[in-house]
């Protein structure tokens, strides 16, 4: 209801000050970490009331994963099936889609800019 750019803006001001190198990007534990949290939101997606969108899931995914420290992308991309306009979301760590296991994504022509979610550094 408050729109992309407004949810977006309030979901980065309420990232608790973290240092940026909370985990080792390069590390097979963050990645673990990162795909156990997409588990958990697709979990909790499936067994919450109503349907949750693609935006919402990535949203919530994105922000948990700046929450624990561990930067990501928020893409969104797009795509017209005939009179059909669709639009598409999903959470990228290290170029690799998260909330994607089947990758429906690469059916989506991304748009260029990501929309990074970097942690906090503290002052």
């Amino acid at each position: 209801m408050r729109g992309f750019r407004a949810t977006q803006a309030s979901l980065q001001k309420r990232i608790a000050a973290r240092p940026s190198n909370r985990y080792d990007a390069s590390s097979t534990a963050t990645a673990e970490l990162a795909a156990l949290t997409a588990r958990m939101v697709r979990s909790a997606a499936y067994r919450s009331l109503g349907t949750a969108t693609c935006l919402e899931k990535s949203l919530v995914l994105w922000w948990l994963m700046a929450r624990q420290g561990i930067a990501s992308e928020l893409r969104i991309g797009a795509r017209k099936t005939g009179q059909l306009f669709e639009a598409h979301a999903w959470v990228e760590y290290r170029g690799v889609a998260l909330n994607e296991p089947e990758e429906p994504h690469q059916h989506y022509a991304a748009f260029d800019e990501a929309f990074p979610m970097q942690p906090k550094a503290k002052k």
